[in-house]
This record gives structure tokens, C-alpha cells and sequence, in this order.
């Protein structure tokens, strides 16, 4: 199960230290602005550095900065053969529908 940060918790040890901003908490780790919103939208596992350095600079306990992300079943069913009954363009348009549905999801740097 992939990692990730819990950047909620992030944020608000971040206000409380006076870091509103992503730029500031930037400045303060010495983490990258892009890597911190690759984290927050969950395109990029923490690294054990980014996470030494946001334990060190917040005080917070390594365990409470990450989380394990469930895997998602996978429902792609673009290998599976057509039903005989199913014309193709609504075939070809449910198969859109499914990979459509299990893309990764945003996360709001809030």
C-alpha cells in the first residue's frame, strides 16, 4: 500500500507555527514548493528526508505525518471481452466511464 502524507495535519501544526503557506513552509523546511504539492495531491510518496524535516521543524511524531492508501480493486475492464449483445460504442463508452472513474484523486492544499 502506497504512503502518503497527511497533509491536513501538516497544515495545521504549519498555522499554528505561523507557516500559512505553502511558500512558507517551504522556507522553513527547506522542502520544495512543487514537491509539497506533489504530496498534498498524492502524486509522490514522502520521502524519508521530507519527512525527518517536517518532524524536526513541527515536532510531530513520524507516524502521525503518514498514512497507508487502501488499493483500490481493480475495476478496468478494458481487457475483458465484449458481450455479444453490447454494441461497441456503448462498450467502448463504458470502459471510458470506469477508467475515467478510478483516476487519481486532488487534494486541496487547504
Amino acid at each position: 500500500m502506497p504512503l502518503r502524507l497527511c497533509t491536513d495535519r501538516v497544515y495545521r501544526k504549519a498555522k499554528k507555527a505561523g507557516d500559512g503557506t505553502v511558500a512558507a513552509i517551504a522556507a522553513r523546511t527547506g522542502i520544495h514548493e512543487s514537491t509539497l504539492h506533489r504530496l498534498a495531491a498524492g502524486s509522490q510518496p514522502p520521502s524519508l528526508h521530507t519527512l525527518w524535516a517536517l518532524r524536526e521543524t513541527y515536532g510531530m511524531k513520524l507516524d502521525s505525518l503518514v498514512y497507508e492508501e487502501p488499493e483500490q480493486p481493480d475495476t478496468d475492464k478494458s481487457c475483458a471481452p465484449d458481450s455479444a449483445d453490447t454494441p461497441p460504442s456503448t462498450a467502448v463508452a463504458s470502459r471510458a466511464r470506469i477508467s475515467a472513474s478510478t483516476g487519481r484523486r486532488r487534494t486541496r492544499i487547504g
